[in-house]
């Protein structure tokens, strides 16, 4: 009777797999199909010539990387889905500068802060109205050459401070005639540190307000 020859380790299918994972899925099915032809191979192997132990644990130690590897490639992939699939580097740079909103919100702390007035055209004159979340007025700025930077020394006209509460700067632009325009004012506030979600990449400011790229409107030193 003809020696039963020891068949190779691993079929070619099998070891292209191995080479080229796509998912876990495809590495278990081959993985299992591995230890189906390995156990088939010890019963049916030649006594004179026994399967290779050396080669064996070589092959066996191929499969446990791809799986391994597998594994690495899901936590990546879980991580990136985790942060929006957007790329946080791109927003890298912001940090330590300062940004506006579109909507000119932004939480009072009771220091003094910086506002921002758009010039308009035929404007000579603007208001910059604070107002709370209801829409009450709680201070007005008047503006004479209707465009430039004023300074809020972050207290209510009855001299309150406002510390913690959230605030819109709205300009208010008049010309000879009256009111002309009205639009919000630019307040800037210092970026500190970027956040991914499943809604994207969203920036954090020191005012404790955090905002999504796509609602800032400048970013200055």
């Amino acid at each position: 009777m003809d020696p039963i020859l020891n068949p190779p380790l691993l079929p070619a299918s099998a070891q292209a797999a191995a080479n080229q994972p796509t998912d876990r899925t495809a590495a278990t099915a081959d993985f299992n199909s591995f230890l189906q032809l390995l156990t088939a191979q010890l019963e049916n192997q030649d006594p004179l010539q026994p399967l290779d132990s050396t080669q064996f644990v070589a092959q066996l130690a191929s499969f446990s990387s791809v799986e391994q590897l597998v594994g690495v490639n899901e936590r990546l992939d879980s991580l990136t889905a985790s942060l929006g699939g957007n790329d946080t580097s791109a927003f890298v740079t912001w940090i330590g500068r300062e940004a506006s909103s579109i909507d000119g919100r932004f939480r009072a702390d009771g220091a003094p802060l910086d506002i921002d007035v758009a010039p308009e055209p035929g404007a000579n004159a603007a208001v910059v109205s604070l107002k709370r979340s209801d829409g009450t007025s709680v201070r007005e700025i008047t503006v004479p050459s209707g465009s430039g930077t004023v300074r809020w020394d972050g207290l209510t006209t009855s001299g309150a401070t406002l510390n913690g509460t959230e605030l819109t700067a709205e300009v208010t632009y008049l010309d000879t005639g009256g009111e002309i325009a009205k639009r919000a004012a630019q307040v800037y506030r210092e970026v500190i540190g970027l956040r991914g979600g499943p809604g994207g990449v969203m920036i954090d400011l020191a005012d404790g307000t955090t905002l999504s790229p796509e609602r800032i409107t400048g970013v200055r030193k």
